[in-house]
C-alpha cells in the first residue's frame, strides 16, 4: 500500500491497518494449526509435544505480542502519550498470557494422551482436565481480556484527529469481520464457559471506547470484530 504523498495521520492510520492485517494472519495461521491435521505429528522423537501444542506455545503468542508492542509503537508517534500504569499492565498482561497459554498447550497434550490410556489414576486424570479446561482457560482469558484493554487505552490515550479513508476504514472492518468469524466458529458449537464471559466484557468495554469516539481506527475493530460474531452465536444456538 502507497504511503506517499499522506499527512502524518493518514500514514500512521495506514499502518493501523497494516498491522491489523498482520494480527488477522496469526489468526487465520493459527487456527489452521489448530483446526486441521498437518501439524499435528510430534516434534521430537520422544514425543514431548505436538507441532499444534509447540506452535501455539512458542510461535504464535510472541508474534501476537510483536504486533501489539507495533501498534504502541505507532500510537505514540500520533499523541506521544504514554500512560506508565497502561504499560504495566500491559507487562502483567503478557506474563499470564505467556502463563496460560502454557498451561493450556502442555494440558490439552496430556489429555490427548490420556484418551487413549486407561490405566490412568483418575485423580491424575482430573489434574490434567482441571488445567486443561478450567485453571488454564480463567488466565488466559484474564490476560486476553488485559491485554485487548490495554490496547483500547493506548488508543484513547493518542487519538487521531482525523477520520479515517475509505480505504482504512474498510481495512479495520474486514478485518474485525474476521475475528467475527472466528468467534462465530468456536462459540457456536459446544460448551460456553469463561471464553463466552470474557468476549462479552471486552464487547462491552469496546462499545463504551466507540461510542466516545467512533473515528479511532482500535475502537471501529473492535466493535466490528466482537458484536457480530457474539450476534450471530446468539441467533445460532437459539435456533
Amino acid at each position: 500500500m502507497e504511503l506517499t504523498g499522506m499527512t502524518n495521520e493518514a500514514k500512521y492510520q495506514r499502518w493501523i491497518g497494516l498491522l491489523l492485517i498482520a494480527q488477522t494472519l496469526i489468526l487465520i495461521v493459527a487456527s489452521l494449526n489448530r483446526l486441521t491435521d498437518f501439524s499435528s505429528g510430534p516434534v521430537a522423537a520422544n514425543q514431548f509435544l505436538r507441532w499444534r501444542d509447540f506452535n501455539h506455545l512458542m510461535v504464535f503468542p510472541p508474534l501476537t505480542v510483536l504486533v501489539a508492542i507495533g501498534f504502541r509503537q505507532v500510537l505514540l508517534k500520533v499523541g506521544k502519550t504514554q500512560w506508565g500504569w497502561v504499560d504495566i499492565l500491559f507487562v502483567i498482561a503478557v506474563y499470564f498470557l505467556g502463563a496460560g497459554y502454557g498451561v493450556h498447550e502442555l494440558g490439552n497434550y496430556l489429555s490427548f494422551l490420556a484418551k487413549s490410556r486407561d490405566a490412568i489414576d483418575p485423580v491424575f486424570r482430573e489434574v490434567i482436565r482441571y488445567n486443561d479446561d478450567d485453571f488454564s482457560h480463567w488466565v488466559f482469558f484474564g490476560a486476553f481480556i488485559a491485554l485487548n484493554v490495554v490496547m483500547l487505552l493506548w488508543q484513547a490515550a493518542n487519538p487521531f484527529q482525523t477520520r479515517l479513508s475509505l480505504i482504512d476504514m474498510a481495512i479495520c472492518i474486514i478485518n474485525g469481520l474476521v475475528l467475527s468469524a472466528a468467534i462465530f466458529v468456536n462459540l457456536s458449537r459446544g460448551d460456553l464457559g469463561f471464553d463466552l464471559v470474557a468476549l462479552l466484557i471486552l464487547a462491552v468495554t469496546a462499545l463504551v471506547f466507540w461510542l466516545k469516539d467512533k473515528k479511532q481506527p482500535m475502537n471501529i475493530y473492535y466493535v466490528a470484530g466482537l458484536w457480530p460474531g457474539l450476534i450471530a452465536t446468539a441467533i445460532a444456538r437459539m435456533f
